[in-house]
């Protein structure tokens, strides 16, 4: 009797708070969810504008990257160029041999790095693919990944990666290759539906969400983020730190893209090409990422092996970087570093040039 009448007085989003969080947006997908704020904005509060992709925690990635002259450094998702940036100001020389899925992205990097030209040779693809290229002449001095969106994707994509704009529902990387988000809302059977969202998202209403979603395709097709919207308020729970949209968008866009995908193994491969004090830097976003990251340099570097992790936690964003981008707030930094086998193999110095 009391689990019905809890049941009964559980708040979900009225027809009204929906509309006016449609409209206005939540503040991107990282603030936290307050449905009345929404109702006294103004109108001008509501418009809002792509900003400037800043990198996460620089310094540290410079840091642990310890980027050299005259080495090579894949950049795996090299977004805008910002990280690479650093890299190839840091250490004259040097090549950033650069990937991304998203050719909108790729653009905006060969513009923003055309001042070193030959220094930076970019791909339209995969980094897990990265085998099938041929990599720049040069020592590999390191490997640098940023798991996350830049906020050119999310601002100014138009393939509804933020569920603060009513846009397609695309969520595709590279639009060349794969189903949309549209597509397996569509097709995908309950089942399949509730897997996603705990899997990827640790959704905590998943089964409601995807009977929902079942119910509602029935009658009209799943086009736009403010369909896949409607569905989560019909059955979201108001949540206290973030948007309730924020992890079932999230697990929708990971089994879009298939993320985590051999991420492992790709980390293994990665870290074995390095030359010796070589590292290897990921960036992550959320815990099913960082959690396969932990566990791959775990792995690699048991006692006595030839890795060190240079992490024994993933450092996070100071409060002052977390306030000037927020993007920051949920990133986690964790670090490898390749060894020599052997006692009396020569590590190259900070400062040596590669001739």
């Amino acid at each position: 009797m009391h689990s019905r009448s809890r049941r009964r007085t559980t708040k979900y989003f009225s027809h009204l708070e929906f509309k006016m969080l449609l409209r206005a947006g939540s503040g991107g997908y990282e603030q936290p969810f307050k449905s009345s704020a929404c109702l006294g904005r103004t109108k001008a509060s509501m418009t809002r504008l792509p900003t400037p992709h800043q990198p996460v925690l620089p310094e540290d990635c410079l840091k642990l990257l310890d980027p050299r002259p005259g080495y090579f450094y894949f950049d795996g998702t090299i977004g805008t160029g910002a990280h690479s940036r650093l890299i190839l100001e840091s250490a004259p020389g040097s090549i950033v041999f650069g990937f991304d899925r998203d050719a909108d992205a790729l653009r905006i990097a060969e513009s923003n790095l055309s001042e070193f030209e030959s220094r930076v040779i970019l791909h339209h693809d995969d980094f897990k693919n990265w085998r099938h290229y041929e990599m720049p002449d040069r020592p590999f001095g390191g490997c640098l990944l940023d798991l996350g969106f830049s906020s050119v994707q999310i601002e100014s994509s138009g393939r509804g990666f933020s569920f603060s704009r009513d846009e397609p529902l695309d969520m595709r990387m590279d639009i060349r290759h794969g189903r949309t988000g549209a597509d397996i809302l569509n097709e995908l059977p309950a089942h399949e539906l509730v897997r996603i969202f705990q899997e990827y998202g640790e959704v905590p209403f998943s089964r409601r969400l995807a009977a929902e979603i079942v119910a509602r395709r029935g009658r009209r097709s799943f086009a736009r983020t403010a369909d896949f919207l409607e569905a989560i308020f019909t059955v979201a729970h108001p949540h206290r730190w973030h948007h309730p949209a924020t992890l079932p968008f999230m697990a929708l866009r990971i089994a879009v893209n298939g993320e985590l995908d051999g991420l492992d193994v790709f980390l293994r491969d990665v870290a074995a090409a390095v030359t010796i004090s070589g590292r290897v830097v990921v960036i992550s976003f959320h815990s099913l990422e960082d959690r396969i990251v932990k566990h791959t340099f775990r792995s690699l570097a048991p006692r006595g092996s030839e890795f060190t992790i240079l992490t024994k936690k993933p450092i996070v964003a100071g409060d002052e970087e977390r306030a000037n981008n927020p993007r920051s707030r949920s990133a986690k930094l964790r670090a490898l570093r390749r060894d020599p086998r052997c006692s009396n193999c020569m590590l190259p110095r900070r400062n040596d040039e590669v001739h």
